[in-house]
Protein backbone atom coordinates (compact mmCIF):
# COMPACT_ATOMS: atom_id res chain seq x y z
CA UNK A 1 0.00 0.00 0.00
CA UNK A 2 1.47 2.73 -1.06
CA UNK A 3 2.63 5.47 1.73
CA UNK A 4 0.16 8.98 0.18
CA UNK A 5 -2.76 6.13 0.48
CA UNK A 6 -2.03 4.80 4.55
CA UNK A 7 -1.33 8.66 5.19
CA UNK A 8 -4.60 9.76 3.67
CA UNK A 9 -6.51 6.80 5.72
CA UNK A 10 -4.71 7.92 8.75
CA UNK A 11 -5.68 11.93 8.53
CA UNK A 12 -9.35 10.22 7.62
CA UNK A 13 -9.50 8.62 11.09
CA UNK A 14 -7.98 11.61 12.67
CA UNK A 15 -10.88 13.68 11.38
CA UNK A 16 -13.49 11.03 12.33
CA UNK A 17 -12.38 10.35 16.05
CA UNK A 18 -12.45 14.33 16.45
CA UNK A 19 -15.43 15.31 14.97
CA UNK A 20 -17.20 11.84 17.06
CA UNK A 21 -15.55 13.80 19.80
CA UNK A 22 -16.86 17.22 19.20
CA UNK A 23 -20.34 15.44 19.37
CA UNK A 24 -19.81 13.64 23.22
CA UNK A 25 -21.82 15.37 26.06
CA UNK A 26 -20.34 15.74 29.16
CA UNK A 27 -22.60 14.69 31.84
CA UNK A 28 -23.62 16.58 35.07
CA UNK A 29 -24.52 14.30 38.37
CA UNK A 30 -26.85 14.97 41.19
CA UNK A 31 -27.66 13.09 44.34
CA UNK A 32 -30.87 13.89 46.21
CA UNK A 33 -30.65 12.25 49.72
CA UNK A 34 -34.57 12.95 49.58
CA UNK A 35 -35.79 12.15 46.13
CA UNK A 36 -39.20 13.47 46.91
CA UNK A 37 -37.00 16.96 47.43
CA UNK A 38 -35.40 18.59 44.36
CA UNK A 39 -34.30 21.82 45.77
CA UNK A 40 -32.04 19.75 48.30
CA UNK A 41 -29.38 18.34 45.68
CA UNK A 42 -25.59 17.56 46.21
CA UNK A 43 -23.31 17.74 43.03
CA UNK A 44 -21.31 14.85 42.18
CA UNK A 45 -19.65 16.43 39.40
CA UNK A 46 -19.15 16.57 35.47
CA UNK A 47 -18.26 13.02 33.98
CA UNK A 48 -17.48 12.31 30.21
CA UNK A 49 -19.67 9.43 30.20
CA UNK A 50 -23.24 8.65 31.75
CA UNK A 51 -21.55 5.33 32.51
CA UNK A 52 -19.07 7.03 34.67
CA UNK A 53 -21.94 9.38 35.89
CA UNK A 54 -24.18 6.71 37.03
CA UNK A 55 -21.67 4.57 38.81
CA UNK A 56 -20.56 7.73 40.84
CA UNK A 57 -24.15 8.30 41.81
CA UNK A 58 -24.57 4.83 42.88
CA UNK A 59 -21.51 4.94 44.44
CA UNK A 60 -22.81 7.69 46.42
CA UNK A 61 -25.86 6.21 47.18
CA UNK A 62 -24.21 3.30 48.49
CA UNK A 63 -22.49 5.73 51.02
CA UNK A 64 -25.91 6.77 52.10
CA UNK A 65 -27.36 3.19 52.62
CA UNK A 66 -23.87 2.73 54.81
CA UNK A 67 -24.59 5.39 56.69
CA UNK A 68 -28.20 4.49 57.32
CA UNK A 69 -26.88 1.58 58.86
CA UNK A 70 -26.88 -0.96 55.79
CA UNK A 71 -31.09 -0.01 55.01
CA UNK A 72 -32.96 2.73 54.09
CA UNK A 73 -35.92 2.90 57.08
CA UNK A 74 -38.93 2.04 55.47
CA UNK A 75 -41.32 4.88 55.32
CA UNK A 76 -38.20 7.21 55.75
CA UNK A 77 -37.03 9.37 53.18
CA UNK A 78 -35.23 7.60 50.07
CA UNK A 79 -32.36 9.18 47.96
CA UNK A 80 -32.32 9.73 44.28
CA UNK A 81 -29.55 10.60 41.29
CA UNK A 82 -29.58 12.48 37.98
CA UNK A 83 -27.12 12.03 35.53
CA UNK A 84 -28.33 15.30 32.84
CA UNK A 85 -26.46 16.45 29.67
CA UNK A 86 -26.81 18.93 26.95
CA UNK A 87 -28.23 21.11 29.65
CA UNK A 88 -29.01 25.25 29.14
CA UNK A 89 -30.61 27.55 31.92
CA UNK A 90 -34.21 28.67 30.45
CA UNK A 91 -35.14 32.59 31.76
CA UNK A 92 -37.00 31.57 34.83
CA UNK A 93 -33.60 30.37 35.66
CA UNK A 94 -34.47 26.60 35.72
CA UNK A 95 -31.85 24.07 34.22
CA UNK A 96 -33.50 22.19 31.48
CA UNK A 97 -31.36 19.70 30.24
CA UNK A 98 -32.13 17.44 27.31
CA UNK A 99 -30.84 13.95 28.30
CA UNK A 100 -31.51 13.06 31.59
CA UNK A 101 -31.09 9.62 33.36
CA UNK A 102 -32.31 9.43 36.89
CA UNK A 103 -32.50 6.26 39.98
CA UNK A 104 -33.32 5.68 43.12
CA UNK A 105 -32.14 2.32 45.43
CA UNK A 106 -34.28 -0.48 46.02
CA UNK A 107 -36.76 0.48 49.05
CA UNK A 108 -36.84 -2.08 52.01
CA UNK A 109 -39.58 -4.99 51.94
CA UNK A 110 -40.32 -4.49 55.58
Amino acid sequence: MPIKRILAIAAAITVAGAVAACGESEWNGTLYPDREDLQVGQSLGMFATLDACRAAAEAAVAQLRAAAGGEFAAGGPLPGWECSADCRTDADGDLVCRRVESGVPDRPLN
